[in-house]
């Protein structure tokens, strides 16, 4: 029995040898696979890109605006001519204020045609225009002692761009009617005599401005007519068509030379003295609704001089030219003086939104 189990144990040293001695022995067949997936070490980790060293790149910023030069036209028929009396004016408004409008400004100027054959078209320079004045007269306004909107406008301006230039182009004929001697391109087969004299004094305004090495930008077009038309049967119902043409060719010969390639028309609102103004001023209402760069204000607000009287007056002074007569059909000269204010305060909204300053 012993014997026995020394041979079993025996047995049993001996296979435990020999399986030992086939583990150490690696034979090609027992080698492992490469490419076992399960066996495929993981790659190492990608290290981190180092951080870029180079800074940041600059936003974006708006490129500098190319400067310009501001140019506002002016037309109409009388109440834009300005038949208002500056000697009037000057014994109703304070003493410093009227002696700086008499005075006038140095960098608000002015180049106009008023009717009275002061501008010689043929010979338009810088030199042409003229610093705005109180009854600048020549070619500012009609006689020497009389002025229109652009003293008010000036005024306003000047204070508004005391470091800038602005100039002022003024065609103006008194009488005249959009129906008639305002006709332009689309209106009739011929331009009017008045529409070709505006247009004529608006290019050699702006070349001489070029020429002097200026980059001219017309911020507004401002407009002060319809008394004519207002007073005739025929002519008032045609009002809005007639305006809309006006406009459109303008805008086709002067968009080029506009801010933001757009010209801004302003226009405002006729007094009541004439038969169908009424009528005229909703046209005038209707055409600034339907266009983003048409604009009007509004010059019939209650009390705008006078407590309990509608809108700027007239009817209330005499008119230079008229000795001593009421003049109906003409601002008072304080009506005037602030005319000139109201477009310009206009001008400046339409430039602060249009981010022009």
């Amino acid at each position: 029995m012993k014997k026995l189990s020394f041979i079993i144990i025996l047995i049993l040293i001996l296979t435990s040898a020999v399986l030992c001695f086939s583990a150490c022995i690696e034979t090609p067949d027992n080698k492992p696979d490469d490419t076992d997936p399960d066996l495929t070490p993981n790659p190492a980790p990608t290290p981190d890109p180092k951080p870029d060293t180079k800074p940041d790149p600059k936003p974006d910023t708006k490129p500098e605006e190319e400067k310009y030069t501001k140019v506002i036209i002016l037309s109409g028929q009388s109440n834009m001519v300005g038949f208002s009396n500056r000697n009037l004016l000057i014994n109703k408004i304070d003493a410093v204020r009227a002696q700086k409008l008499t005075k006038g400004f140095a960098n608000v100027k002015l180049l106009g045609e008023t009717g009275n054959g002061a501008t010689k078209y043929d010979n338009i320079s810088m030199e042409s225009f003229i610093n705005v004045t109180l009854g600048g007269g020549g070619t500012m306004s009609y006689y020497e002692d009389s002025f229109g909107p652009e003293v008010g406008l000036a005024e306003t301006l000047s204070a508004a761009f005391p470091d800038e230039n602005v100039y002022i182009i003024k065609c103006a004929f008194g009488g005249s009617s959009l129906f008639e001697t305002w006709q332009s391109p689309s209106m009739a087969e011929h331009e009017s005599y008045c529409y070709k004299l505006l247009t004529d004094l608006i290019d050699a305004g702006l070349n001489a401005l070029k020429d002097a090495n200026l980059n001219p930008k017309i911020a507004a077009f401002c407009w002060m007519q319809g008394e004519s038309d207002a007073d005739s049967d025929e002519h008032y119902t045609r009002y809005l068509v007639n305006l809309r043409n006006f406009v459109t060719d303008l805008r086709t010969a002067y968009d080029k030379d506009s801010l933001n390639g757009k010209m801004n028309f302003v226009d405002a609102y006729i007094h009541d003295y004439f038969k169908h103004y009424a009528n005229v001023n909703k046209q005038k209402a209707r055409f600034a609704e339907i266009g983003d760069n048409n604009y009007l204000i509004d010059t019939m607000k209650p009390d705008l001089v006078i407590q309990g009287i509608n809108g700027l007056t007239a009817k209330q002074e005499p008119s230079v030219g008229m000795g001593e007569t009421i003049d109906p059909l003409h601002y008072d000269s304080t009506s005037m003086l602030m005319l000139g204010n109201m477009y310009a305060d206009q001008i400046c909204k339409i430039l602060k939104h249009n981010g022009a300053n």
